[in-house]
This record gives structure tokens, C-alpha cells and sequence, in this order.
């Protein structure tokens, strides 16, 4: 039987440490034994809230994940999936993911993330259009942030909403997903 109550390293850094009632906490791995690429946290979120919005300039839509991550050379991977609906038949929205209150994802000029969508994927007022977005960030910070789904009407008239198709219901839920939207937030490290 060996007892001891902290294991360090043979430059006396803290490899695991014991309160003594079984409980271990463990210290922390330099990113170098780690490398770059390693995925260090993730923080994810939902939300089925339903929200609308008539705007044609940008709004929060309420919805936000935070992160703090552990060093200001990581990167945050951000993957989003929107569930959301239009009045309007062919028309939509156009979505942007800011950190706080920088824009990170999406086109400035209201135009929808580059490559996600073209006009064939505009929605029917009975449906949920399902869109998958992803990108890096570098926040250069290893303070708490927060990215934020921020959305505009594309059309004067035009209703957005966000987890339920324009006319309610629906009828093509088994299809389009049901009314929920996700952001996953992975630190890596850089």
C-alpha cells in the first residue's frame, strides 16, 4: 500500500492530487504533450422556443452558447443546425453566428451563410427548412464568450420563425424535423 496524496512530475508540476476521501482531481496536461488539433472542451446548447420576427435588419433570435475556452491560441469550432419557417411561400431567412456581438458567420449584407442555401431551398409556409452550419473562429481570448444566432427577413411581409414552419404545424414534420435548434462549441486547441 502506497499512500500519498499528490503525484507530480519530475519538474514538480501536479500530475493528480487527492483530498484524501477518494477524490481526485487531476492537473492540467501541457498543450504541447496535448498537440494542436486535440479537442480540449465542448459546450453545446438547445432550444424549442418558438420566436418570430418581421424585421429586414439584424435581431437576436435569443438564442446563444458560451464558451471560455483554456488558452487565447484556440480555436472554437462552431456547428449549427436551424430549424425554421417562413410566412411566405419561396421566401426566407438570412442567419448570422456572432461572437458577442461580432460577426463571425454569414454575409453582412443579409445575405444567407455562403454556400448553405440557394433559392431551391426556400421554404413552403407549410415547412421547416433545415439548415446545417459550420465554421472556426479564433477568439483570441481566454475569457468567457458568447456566440449568438442573429436572423433578418429576407422579404418585407415576410414572417420568420424560428422552430416551426410559417402556417403552425405543418404537415411535413416527420420530414423536416421537429422544432429544435442546436449550436455544438468545440475548443481546440490551436
Amino acid at each position: 500500500i502506497l499512500k500519498v496524496d499528490q503525484l507530480q512530475d519530475s519538474g514538480g508540476n501536479s500530475i493528480i492530487t487527492s483530498d484524501g476521501a477518494g477524490n481526485l482531481t487531476a492537473g492540467t496536461i501541457p498543450a504541447k504533450t496535448i498537440g494542436t488539433g486535440a479537442v480540449l472542451q465542448l459546450q453545446s446548447g438547445v432550444t424549442t422556443s418558438v420566436v418570430s420576427s418581421t424585421s429586414e435588419s439584424w435581431v437576436d433570435t435569443g438564442f446563444s452558447v458560451s464558451i471560455t475556452p483554456t488558452s487565447t491560441s484556440s480555436k472554437i469550432l462552431i456547428l449549427c443546425h436551424i430549424a425554421s419557417g417562413a410566412s411566405l411561400s419561396n421566401n426566407n431567412a438570412a442567419f448570422q453566428i456572432r461572437r458577442n456581438t461580432t460577426q463571425i458567420l454569414g454575409n453582412s449584407n443579409g445575405n444567407v451563410f455562403p454556400g448553405t442555401w440557394t433559392g431551391s431551398d426556400d421554404y413552403t409556409s407549410t415547412q421547416f427548412a433545415n439548415k446545417f452550419v459550420q465554421g472556426v473562429d479564433t477568439p483570441n481570448t481566454n475569457a468567457a464568450i458568447s456566440y449568438k444566432l442573429y436572423w433578418a427577413s429576407n422579404t418585407s411581409g415576410n414572417t420568420i420563425y424560428l422552430n416551426r414552419p410559417g402556417s403552425g404545424t405543418g404537415t411535413n414534420t416527420a420530414e423536416f424535423g421537429v422544432g429544435a435548434t442546436n449550436m455544438v462549441l468545440m475548443e481546440i486547441a490551436g
